[in-house]
């Protein structure tokens, strides 16, 4: 008979005597945390699975292809008590598909999941029937409290919508998995999500893995190796004549970048607040953080989408980020003639900085002071045990305690050191930007690709659509 023994460590008691991750006991003591426990079974018992694939010469990153789409059951259980059950897979009805997402991080071996549910539901228990919604997903990252201050971070700067989440363990046909982030997906929800008018609005994302998307289209301010992939409308939806529209607009608006007028179309308060969110989070990873941009309506500004993406963040602390120097909008914005962005960011942290940082110390203690708090370092202590991957080698990880000081050390650290550096935002020192992109005639077809300008077809010129004719 197996045996569970406590073992007490300051404020928490750690679980030691489990002699394997597919041990009942060990379920047994999961399922009765104060951490929810997700517990999915696949059809036959089946794993996603992917493939590995590099980019073409001269792009970026390297992702997954062919990710199989798994049917499956799911349940959570909190505190002893299931509290979701989805019931067993039936198309359309029940259930759930489950595959494998990401980028570079699909690759790991701790691998991070997309779940869509056939029948709507919130699984973060809001009491709200507004929160319910199909897509979902597991981020590996549950093992660090990266991801967590990353979003508390957003919400408290004041983006439009930060995705809400949970730290859960996760039980997987039959075996711990370990410690995940349960968490909305970036999506079109009129009620909590995403709101744009579906018939006029899109989203789109500056990609730097737009070679293992369907389409996408060229930028003439960006770096080269990015290009902007759709998140809505849905890549396999989209008709040629939409993606055109789009296309065009976004190249119309980066014109208004140019020419120092891009306040009229860019909303000036929501890009400024994801910069100095990413700033603040010293995030290290300068083009591969998931900028979206959103266009609401036909006659709305554009803005950030939400903040995404926190595996390289609380590492940079005595430089601004690199988007500030380049790749993205960034660094257009703060050079350009126009003061609206420079002084838009200048107002948000001079009024909302500090008293950010004040918050998110008080939230990072009160989770680690709580119950939560005392099972999820029992959970990191269950993963060491079990040898399942660690989320990343970076120097925010580590036991609970651990990743709290250094967290608000990083935080305090990080908020001195851009008071400090303020009259570099006023000044712009060492920003070296390039709008020579738009003085040159460069055509595009629809698909965003660089054509000689003699073609035969639909063109794209500095924002404008043209017909080559034969």
């Amino acid at each position: 008979m197996l045996w569970l023994y406590l073992m007490i460590a300051g404020a928490f008691q750690e679980v030691f005597a489990f002699n394997s991750i597919t041990d009942p006991v060990l379920f047994d003591a999961l399922a009765n945390m104060k951490l929810p426990l997700v517990v999915i079974n696949t059809v036959d018992g089946e794993e996603p699975t992917c493939e590995a694939i590099e980019p073409p010469e001269g792009a970026w990153g390297h992702g997954i292809t062919n990710a199989t789409k798994v049917p499956a059951s799911m349940s959570i259980i909190l505190s002893g008590d299931t509290v979701y059950d989805s019931g067993e897979y039936k198309k359309k009805e029940s259930g759930l598909t489950v595959k494998i997402r990401g980028n570079s991080s699909g690759r790991n071996l701790k691998k991070p999941y997309k779940l869509k549910l056939q029948k709507k539901a919130d699984l973060l228990f809001r009491d709200d029937k507004k929160y319910k919604d199909k897509d979902w997903v597991l981020l590996r990252t549950g093992g660090s409290l990266v991801t967590p201050i990353g979003y508390w971070t957003s919400e408290l700067i004041g983006q439009e919508w930060t995705p809400a989440h949970k730290i859960v363990n996760v039980w997987m046909n039959g075996s711990y998995r370990g410690l995940y982030i349960l968490c909305e997906q970036v999506t079109v929800n009129t009620d909590c999500r995403i709101s744009i008018d579906e018939e006029n609005g899109y989203i789109v994302e500056a990609d730097s893995y737009w070679w293992n998307e369907e389409i996408s289209f060229p930028s003439i301010l960006t770096a080269p190796q990015l290009k902007f992939t759709f998140k809505y409308p849905d890549p396999e939806d989209i008709s040629e004549e939409r993606h055109e529209a789009i296309y065009a607009d976004m190249l119309a608006h980066e014109v208004k970048i140019n020419d120092g007028t891009y306040d009229e179309v860019y909303d000036c308060d929501s890009f400024a607040k994801w910069l100095v969110g990413w700033e603040l989070l010293g995030n290290n990873d300068s083009a591969g953080g998931n900028m979206y941009v959103v266009k609401k309506d036909s006659s709305s500004k554009l803005c950030m989408g939400p903040m995404w993406d926190f595996d390289s963040a609380l590492i940079l602390k005595d430089d601004w980020i690199g988007l500030h120097y380049r790749w993205f909008y960034f660094h257009h914005l703060l050079q350009s003639s126009n003061d609206s962005f420079r002084e838009a960011f200048l107002r948000i942290w001079n009024d909302k900085g500090r008293w950010v940082v004040n918050n998110l110390i008080e939230r990072i203690n009160a989770f680690a002071d709580s119950p939560e708090g005392d099972d999820y370092q029992t959970s990191i202590s269950l993963q060491k045990k079990f040898g399942i991957p660690a989320d990343y080698s970076m120097p925010y990880t580590g036991d609970l305690d651990f990743m709290r000081f250094y967290a608000i050390d990083f935080l305090t650290d990080r908020a001195d050191w851009i008071d400090a550096h303020l009259d570099e935002i006023a000044g712009v020192e060492g920003i070296e930007a390039d709008h020579s992109g738009l003085d040159k005639d460069i055509h595009f077809d629809i698909l965003g690709r660089p054509v000689p300008a003699d073609t035969p077809g639909i063109h794209f010129l500095k924002g404008r659509k043209i017909l080559v004719k034969p």
